[in-house]
């Protein structure tokens, strides 16, 4: 293989996501094992929570801001216009998103500091810091999709967590076990990230208004335009949505989001209320958050494939082509079942030694406990893909419905048990199953053969694109 071909293969988006993805891993599973021996039981337990509640209120609350930005960049582009208006809308929805979420959690806080932080009041400082770095990594990361810039996007997340990372390794260096610096650095890597990402935009920017300036001084070169964009207002956009309909689907993916973060930390946030302030059980319940760490890295395997999906899917769907859409999301869920399956012989045969050895876990787990942790990874990961033709679609309301179901399934799984690992068992697989299932059977329904257009049918109708009945 030629060199230049071995660099073009490099820097293929699922190459380069693969890489961020696994130094941000790598950084992550860094970060547990340097936390673990060096803060005592109960600092893990406050620390873990912390690490909940910025996944669930964050990523919650937030994410659909990645994932609307990223449709509706990628509309734009597919359709040839600038998507300058659209990403104005949703910085603005998304500062309006950030402010409310910091009202809610400051109304909460006495709550969430004595349930979830047992009193430690400055990680609520730090839960505080770690979403406003939330909100402009999850825009910016959106932007970045859109635009298919996984270069850049890859930068994003090798610095998410290396920021994390890094300082934690000085502060093993200086002998320090302060749980509040440990959750700081934390806390402050999305903020790290954000700036990475928009300083890196404005350089890319900079970059092409400069070729495009040399390319116009060229002789002969001109600008050309046919009568029909002539006619369009300087903003004209055919691909974007009406105010009204964008702030619906907003709302619509962030009750989703919302919900899909509680079926994620539900188990890490019901153990540590639960078994958290039993003294004799502080040992066993730190090492199950700890398990629960390394079982959500697996999700990040799925992620250098996912990435580039919804630009993908979002611009066959506004061609109409549902063929394409289905292809390649079944393409997607087989690797998610290949690499479940995986992801659970290698988590029972090596995950108590991993645990023990490498994350310096306070107490043994068995085997077949973290292979159903494992299990519900692999369940997470089939509807996160299923969620993303949905959202091509413009089935949003079907994505809240799916992960609302997942949410009532938690219920009685947690009332049903009354062990600190059957319930953290349970609680991981049934929520992300039952929303799998939920969204397979609407993905089917919406793209199977009677409903995917013929080769060569015309495209849906620009003027209706994205308003899709739910």
């Amino acid at each position: 293989m030629r060199p230049g071909q071995l660099l073009q293969r490099l820097r293929h988006p699922t190459v380069l996501l693969s890489v961020g993805l696994a130094l941000s891993a790598a950084a992550m599973s860094a970060f547990l094992a340097v936390v673990n021996p060096h803060v005592s039981g109960a600092d893990v337990i406050a620390l873990s929570s912390l690490y909940g509640l910025l996944g669930l209120i964050g990523t919650g609350v937030m994410a659909g801001l990645e994932q609307e930005m990223t449709r509706q960049v990628s509309r734009s582009i597919a359709v040839g216009v600038s998507p300058a208006s659209v990403v104005r809308k949703q910085f603005r929805q998304g500062a309006w998103l950030s402010v409310g979420t910091v009202v809610v959690v400051g109304a909460l806080s006495p709550y969430l500091v004595d349930q979830y932080l047992h009193g430690r009041w400055y990680l609520l400082v730090e839960l505080i810091i770690g979403l406003g770095g939330t909100w402009v990594q999850f825009l910016v990361c959106g932007l970045l999709s859109g635009r298919q810039d996984f270069q850049l996007y890859a930068i994003v997340l090798i610095v998410q967590g290396t920021s994390r990372l890094v300082p934690s390794l000085i502060l093993l260096a200086l002998g320090s076990s302060s749980a509040l610096l440990f959750g700081l650095f934390f806390a402050l890597g999305p903020a790290f990230a954000a700036l990475a990402g928009v300083v890196g935009l404005r350089i890319t920017d900079r970059r092409a208004a400069r070729a495009q300036g040399r390319a116009l001084a060229r002789p002969g070169a001109q600008i050309t335009r046919n009568s029909e964009d002539a006619s369009r207002p300087p903003e004209f956009n055919p691909a974007e949505e009406s105010t009204g309909r964008a702030a619906s689907n907003l709302v619509l993916l962030t009750l989703a989001t919302l919900a899909s973060q509680v079926i994620m930390n539900a188990a890490r946030l019901l153990v540590s209320s639960g078994y958290g302030a039993d003294p004799a059980l502080a040992l066993p319940t730190s090492a199950v958050s700890t398990a629960f760490g390394l079982a959500g890295i697996a999700l990040l395997a799925l992620f250098p494939m996912q990435a580039p999906l919804l630009p993908k899917l979002a611009a066959a769907a506004i061609r109409g082509d549902l063929a394409e859409v289905r292809r390649r999301t079944r393409t997607l869920v087989m690797f998610c079942l290949a690499a479940g399956a995986a992801g659970i012989a290698v988590s029972y045969v090596l995950g108590p030694w991993v645990l023990r050895d490498v994350l310096r876990a306070k107490a043994p787990l068995p085997g077949s406990f973290l292979a159903t942790l494992a299990a519900g990874t692999m369940f997470l990961m089939l509807a996160f893909v299923l969620q993303s033709a949905l959202l091509a679609l413009g089935r949003h309301r079907m994505v809240l419905i799916a992960w609302c179901l997942g949410v009532a399934a938690i219920v009685p799984a947690d009332l049903l048990s009354h062990s600190l690992l059957t319930t953290a068992a349970s609680v991981t697989v049934s929520g992300p199953l039952l929303a799998a299932a939920a969204m397979a059977v609407v993905v089917v329904q919406a793209t199977g053969s009677k409903a995917a257009a013929p080769a060569g049918a015309p495209s849906l109708p620009l003027e209706h694109s994205g308003s899709t009945a739910s």
